[in-house]
C-alpha cells in the first residue's frame, strides 16, 4: 500500500497483539485526570486494539494519576494552544480532548487521524480518509470548511493567512509529475483554496514548526527549510549521525533537532551548525524548560525512558524509567507539564 513506509514505521514502535493492561484506570468517555499536576503526561498505546492509556507520573517515573482511552495507535499527545491536550488516533475514527481543566471529552472523526492542531477558536485536523488522498477539516468559531488533496497528509501549522500541509503522494499516482510526490501545500485559511503547491526532494517530514519566520521539517535525510515567500524549498546540513531526523525544539535564538538514534544537534539562528552530541539509544520526541532538554524513547518492554540532559554542558543528569504498564501497551510520546 501507498503509505507502506508509515506502516513500517508504526510496527516497529508498536507490537501487533491484543494487550492486557495491568493498572487500572478512570473511563476515558468521562471523568478527569490533574494535567497541571506531575512533571510528564505520557500516553501508551496499542497498534489495532482500542486500549491505550494516559498517565500523569512525576520528576521520578511515579504515577500519579492515569486514565484508559478507548483507542488504537494514538501516537502523539497534541498540545492546545489554549492549554489542554488532543490525543488523535491513527488506527481508530475517534478523537479525544483533555481540557485545560483535565475534562476529558471524544468526538468521531471521519476517518483515522493524522494530526489536529488547536488552539481556543481555531483547530485544523487532516484525516487518512482514502488511499490516495486525505481530507483537511478546518474549524474556525462557527464556521467549517474542508478540502481533499492528494497524498497522505502528515503535518501541518498555520498562520494568521495560510494553513501549510506537508504531504507524501503514492508513487502508483502517475497523474503527479515525478518531482512532486513530496510536497507542502499552502492553502488560504478562510477560504480552503489551494493557493501554491511546494515540491521537496525530501520525504516522511515528522514534524514541522516555524522559525525565523520559515517552515522547517524534519524530513528523511536532512533538514527541508521553506520561505512561504517563495515557491522552492532549501535544504540544511546535518551531521552524521544515527537514524533520520525526529522532532524540533525551538528557543529565541536557536533550536535542537532530535534523530532517530539518541543524537541531537543545536543550530542557530542563521541555520548553521553549532554542535552535536549522541546523548542516548533512541528518540521519539524532546521537550525543553530553562534548564534541560527532556529526551523521550522506548524501551525494549514497551515502557517509555526520558533522558534528562543539561542544556549547558550537555551531560545526562538523569535517566527516568517510565512504568511498564502491561503486555504490549507501548509508551508513544510524552508532554513536559510546566
Amino acid at each position: 500500500m501507498w503509505n507502506k513506509g508509515i506502516k513500517i514505521m508504526a510496527c516497529f514502535i508498536l507490537t501487533w497483539a491484543i494487550s492486557a493492561c495491568s493498572l487500572n484506570g478512570e473511563n476515558s468517555n468521562s471523568g478527569k485526570i490533574p494535567i497541571n499536576k506531575g512533571k510528564f503526561g505520557v500516553i501508551y498505546t496499542n497498534a489495532v486494539e482500542p486500549k491505550s492509556k494516559l498517565l500523569i507520573v512525576d520528576e521520578s517515573g511515579d504515577i500519579i494519576s492515569n486514565v484508559n482511552i478507548k483507542a488504537a495507535r494514538i501516537r502523539k499527545i497534541e498540545e492546545a494552544k489554549n492549554g489542554g491536550w488532543v490525543l488523535p488516533a491513527s488506527y481508530d475514527d475517534v478523537i479525544h480532548y483533555i481540557n485545560e481543566k483535565g475534562e476529558i471529552s471524544n468526538r468521531k472523526a471521519p476517518g483515522p487521524t493524522n494530526f489536529v492542531k488547536k488552539d481556543s477558536a481555531f483547530e485544523i485536523a487532516a484525516y487518512n480518509t482514502e488511499a490516495f488522498q486525505n481530507t483537511l477539516i478546518v474549524k474556525e468559531e462557527k464556521k467549517q470548511w474542508k478540502v481533499k488533496q492528494k497524498g497522505y497528509m502528515g503535518e501541518g501549522v498555520y498562520d494568521d493567512q495560510y494553513i501549510y500541509i506537508y504531504a507524501d503522494i503514492p508513487y502508483e499516482d502517475k497523474s503527479v509529475p515525478p518531482d512532486q510526490h513530496h510536497v507542502v501545500y499552502m492553502i488560504k485559511r478562510d477560504t480552503g483554496k489551494l493557493i501554491k503547491k511546494i515540491p521537496l526532494k525530501e520525504k516522511s517530514a515528522r514534524d514541522m514548526k516555524w522559525f525565523k519566520k520559515k517552515l522547517l521539517l524534519t524530513t528523511e535525510n536532512r533538514l527541508t527549510l521553506i520561505d512561504p515567500k517563495k515557491s522552492k524549498a532549501d535544504y540544511l546540513p546535518t551531521p552524521t549521525v544515527v537514524g533520520e531526523p525526529m522532532t524540533i525544539v525551538k528557543e529565541d535564538n536557536k533550536f535542537y533537532v532530535t534523530f532517530f538514534g539518541g543524537s541531537v544537534v543545536e543550530y542557530d539562528d542563521h541555520f548553521n551548525i553549532v554542535r552535536h552530541k549522541r546523548l542516548c539509544d533512541v528518540i521519539l520526541n524532546d521537550h525543553a524548560d530553562e534548564q534541560n532538554l527532556y529526551l523521550f524513547g522506548q524501551m525494549p518492554s514497551g515502557a517509555g525512558q526520558i533522558h534528562v540532559v543539561d542544556k549547558k554542558t550537555w551531560k545526562v543528569k538523569e535517566k527516568i524509567n517510565l512504568p511498564d504498564v502491561g503486555y504490549n501497551i507501548m509508551a508513544q510520546d510524552f508532554t513536559l507539564i510546566d
